[in-house]
């Protein structure tokens, strides 16, 4: 049976068999994926990761083509020889940082695994640059729907001045994939309560961000808009 609550919700209720009462039955959330549902987005996500990533190959393969290969220049160069000083002078550096140190150093990271090639540094930052279309389109779902998920990711996938980045030793590439990670944490998160693991991830993301370029360090502001009222209110570990 359906019964109507003080606040109009309806609520169904079945029969106990002892003394009358009834127990109340929870309806089956609205809107929730099927498993198929959850399948098949699984399986969009992955033929986007495809497409972005065999596109960006397919520029990386036709920049191998040209005197721009193995081109190194004006702030790229400085990161290359910055990363490529760091086994020697060490981790912690002797002077202040003139450029954002995060890029240098996963570049480091980076060269110690590919052996100091060009181009497979830029075939790794391909990757993650597929994995940013991925992360953003899924965002999109969760915010709009499946229709636009798949027009954001196509468009992204596709996106001239994304790849573009993508092929160059610079942290543009690795900036736009902490910030498609960051906004997706951020999207797929309930910030209603507070949980450590969501602000820790965030913190952390943020903190890498700032690390990459001053300015994202701003993001805390919003983050602390968020979590200011959670503190007042108490909050749910």
């Amino acid at each position: 049976m359906t019964r109507v609550e003080s606040n109009g919700r309806a609520r169904l209720s079945m029969p106990s068999g002892r003394g009358g009462r009834r127990v109340p039955v929870r309806p089956s959330a609205p809107g929730a994926p099927s498993p198929w549902a959850r399948w098949a987005w699984g399986l969009a996500l992955a033929g986007l990761f495809v497409l972005a990533w065999a596109w960006r190959t397919a520029y990386l393969a036709r920049l191998a083509a040209t005197p721009l290969h193995d081109t190194l220049y004006q702030d790229a160069g400085t990161y290359w020889r910055w990363a490529g000083a760091l086994p020697h002078i060490g981790i912690l550096g002797r002077n202040a940082f003139f450029l954002g140190p995060l890029y240098p150093y996963v570049l480091a990271l980076l060269r110690s695994l590919t052996g100091d090639s060009i181009p497979a540094v830029l075939h790794v930052q391909a990757l993650w640059g597929a994995t940013a279309v991925v992360l953003l389109a899924d965002a999109a779902r969760r915010l709009a729907g499946r229709g636009a998920a798949l027009a954001v990711g196509l468009v992204l996938a596709l996106y001239e001045m994304a790849t573009f980045f993508d092929g160059l030793i610079l942290m543009e590439s690795l900036l736009f994939f902490l910030e498609s990670l960051l906004l997706w944490w951020v999207v797929r998160c309930d910030w209603t309560t507070f949980r450590a693991r969501s602000w820790l991830v965030s913190g952390v993301l943020i903190g890498l961000l700032a690390e990459g370029r001053a300015s994202a360090a701003l993001l805390v502001l919003p983050a602390l808009a968020v979590l200011v009222p959670l503190v007042r209110g108490g909050w749910r570990t």
